[in-house]
């Protein structure tokens, strides 16, 4: 009874279907009427709208809104990127295609964010053969970076393949005629080399693939005569040779001399673009050093500090230590436009063998030819920007002594596809390997590296998926330690027995 209402103290309330919003009765405000009542009012949830890297929300504000609300969404992708989707907290996709929709707000709290991909953009691919073969699989055109494309070569007779080269000097498989190549975020030519098989007369193996085996012949064997002194150590292949009283006087005079074979030509040989020399590269000659000063072969001269240059090598080196364990410091080399360097085991200075123990800091730092590198067992420590910024730096090979590689020691070697880490690294210094674009495997042999053994950003910057492979009692620790330090979170991570498979 309505009447009754204003006297009691019992709460009363008409309501509406309509969720409870109403409390009145022939226009009476049962508020007034009793103040124990109490207004109700419709429930509401929190919303929060976010846009990932790449784009942007246009319409659509976080809030509060009642279960049942109509929210008009709208985002816009940047330039390098597109819309993929609207998705929420749970992770589906509330409209897959459309940047432009409606949301309707459940009865829970709730967030949305809009996604967005980066375009992949498309870059040119030509695969080419050099003389001495041809391509069997040609797939030149546009392809997107990360791309894996099938390549493979056929070697004509009288020539060895070489590898597989791009135009800034990545040899992708210097032994597989048939391989994958990764297009980059660029535009490539890659090139099959080859190059002309001498091994019928210097000797050597005969399958293509790789370089010429056996000594590197520098200079000529022929002498300028009519009849070569040829050993036959060194031309296997031929015969003995008659001598000029054997021959029968109904021969003519000029047939008295032997006649030299048509492969065997007073030409030098050509010598392989990667030029390096066998292991006695690393064990100089125990002759003195060819250039120096022969009247003091004595240590006189050579004090702790001193810098001498080897002109055998044309490599200069810096003294350490002259005492019973003689050791020096590889500086520079002073060849122009080499490509390949050999950083040996030990030198002959003035005399006396002088173990290689170090490599100076900024050694080849920003070197344009260098593409290769082999350091001799007895270096310890590569020091701090020692090949930074060498962009055709391709193949590195470390001695196994190594313990030390010096801040920035590799820092934008860009065309470095794979190192080994030595088993002996205990340091790794900042920014080792920074911005090595192309960086993919990296085989870590050691086990003694700790996180403030490795410097900040030793791996940053560099390839967004590579294959790093380490000891399985080491693995979980070193992904964690690595990932700090600047390695792609998409990395992926190898452990012993297994394989890395390149």
């Amino acid at each position: 009874n309505i009447n009754q209402l204003s006297n009691s103290r019992v709460a009363y309330a008409v309501v509406s279907c309509d969720s409870l919003e109403f409390y009145s009765y022939n226009n009476t405000d049962l508020l007034a009427i009793n103040p124990y009542l109490k207004r109700a009012e419709k429930e509401t949830y929190n919303l929060t709208i976010s846009s990932q890297e790449g784009g942007k929300i246009i319409s659509g504000d976080s809030g509060n809104y009642v279960a049942g609300t109509e929210i008009s969404l709208k985002a816009e992708a940047n330039s390098g990127y597109r819309f993929e989707g609207w998705a929420s907290e749970a992770g589906n996709f509330l409209n897959a295609l459309d940047s432009e929709t409606i949301f309707i707000m459940p009865a829970q709290e709730t967030s949305i964010i809009a996604k967005f991909v980066k375009e992949q953009k498309e870059y040119k691919f030509v695969v080419e053969a050099q003389e001495g073969g041809s391509i069997i699989s040609d797939i030149s055109g546009n392809c997107k970076a990360g791309d894996k494309i099938p390549i493979e070569a056929k070697v004509n007779t009288g020539y060895n393949f070489i590898g597989w080269e791009a135009e800034n000097g990545i040899f992708e498989n210097s032994k597989l005629l048939k391989t994958n190549f990764i297009m980059p975020e660029q535009d490539v030519t890659i090139k099959a080399k080859f190059q002309k098989n001498i091994v019928d007369n210097y000797g050597g193996g005969g399958s293509s693939g790789g370089y010429i085996p056996g000594p590197v012949v520098t200079d000529p064997v022929i002498v300028p005569s009519s009849v070569p002194t040829l050993s036959p150590s060194q031309m296997p292949s031929l015969s003995p040779r008659p001598s000029a009283t054997t021959v029968t006087t109904s021969i003519p005079d000029q047939t008295q001399v032997p006649v030299i074979t048509p492969e065997i030509t007073p030409t030098p040989l050509p010598i392989p673009e990667f030029s390096q020399t066998p292991e006695a590269t690393l064990t100089p000659s125990a002759s003195p050093v060819v250039g120096e000063n022969n009247n003091t072969s004595s240590l006189a001269k050579l004090k702790k500090g001193s810098k001498v240059k080897d002109k055998k090598t044309k490599a200069v080196y810096k003294i350490i230590s002259t005492g019973k364990n003689k050791t020096a410091e590889y500086v520079k080399s002073t060849k122009k436009n080499t490509a390949d360097i050999v950083i040996p085991a030990s030198v002959k200075l003035k005399g006396k063998t002088f173990k290689v123990v170090s490599i100076e800091k900024g050694a080849f730092k920003n070197n344009k030819k260098l593409k290769s590198v082999k350091i001799g067992k007895n270096v310890k420590a590569i020091a701090k920007e020692a090949f930074s910024g060498c962009k055709k730096l391709v193949k590195v090979k470390m001695g196994k002594n190594i313990n030390s590689i010096g801040a920035k020691a590799f820092s934008n070697c860009t065309s470095l596809t794979i190192i080994t880490i030595p088993s002996k690294v205990k340091k790794i210094g900042k920014k080792a390997f920074y911005k090595c674009k192309n960086l993919r495997y990296i085989d870590v042999k050691t086990k003694k590296l700790k996180p403030g053994s490795i410097g900040s950003n030793a791996f940053g910057d560099g390839y967004r998926n590579p294959r790093i492979k380490m000891d399985k009692s080491v693995w979980m620790q070193y992904q964690n330690i690595l990932e700090s330090k600047g390695l792609s979170n998409k990395a992926v991570f190898i452990v012993n027995p297994d394989k890395l498979v390149i």
